[in-house]
């Protein structure tokens, strides 16, 4: 019994390994999250895959256009599964005040301080391709074509800045 206290005591003392701080580069601004990004694509999520941890998913896209840069017609990226109804949300086709927040965006980091990015079958994403990710790196695209009122305005941002 007398060890016990001190066991505990030092164990409880030693760091967490969680994430204290989002590191700044996952919430630049807009123009700059474009501007390092070499490529962009609209994409449409045709498959997800459990991968061999049991829990990360393999998710694979058909690009539907390229807004800057290049990208291969089929591509996987690596993420977690969507464990929360929110992280569908399009933030009214993003013309809502939350989204331009700087921590505005569908994804957000984990416990190890990384962005691991959440998909749904059949959804259409804008996506930038390189790392380091951002909160606006994954944003889910319901309105893809139309006059100016009723296309995403995120799309509509992105396709502004790069003369697409």
């Amino acid at each position: 019994m007398k060890l016990l206290l001190p066991a505990i005591l030092a164990a409880i003392s030693f760091p967490t390994w969680g994430c204290y701080a989002p590191p700044p580069e996952q919430r630049t601004d807009p123009d700059e999250l474009i501007k390092r990004t070499e490529n962009i694509v609209l994409a449409k999520v045709i498959e997800a895959r459990t991968m061999s941890d049991s829990y990360s998913v393999l998710y694979t896209f058909e690009t539907a256009r390229v807004i800057k840069g290049q990208a291969s017609s089929r591509f996987d990226l690596s993420g977690y599964p969507a464990i929360w109804e929110g992280e569908n949300r399009s933030f009214d086709s993003h013309g809502g005040d939350q989204f331009w927040l700087p921590h505005g965006g569908r994804s957000s980091s984990d416990t190890d301080c990384q962005i691991h990015p959440s998909f749904s079958v059949g959804g259409t994403y804008l996506v930038f391709l390189d790392k380091p990710y951002h909160v606006k790196s994954f944003e889910i695209i319901i309105r893809t074509h139309g006059d100016p009122d009723t296309r995403d305005k995120w799309l509509q941002y992105v396709e502004s800045r790069t003369g697409r």
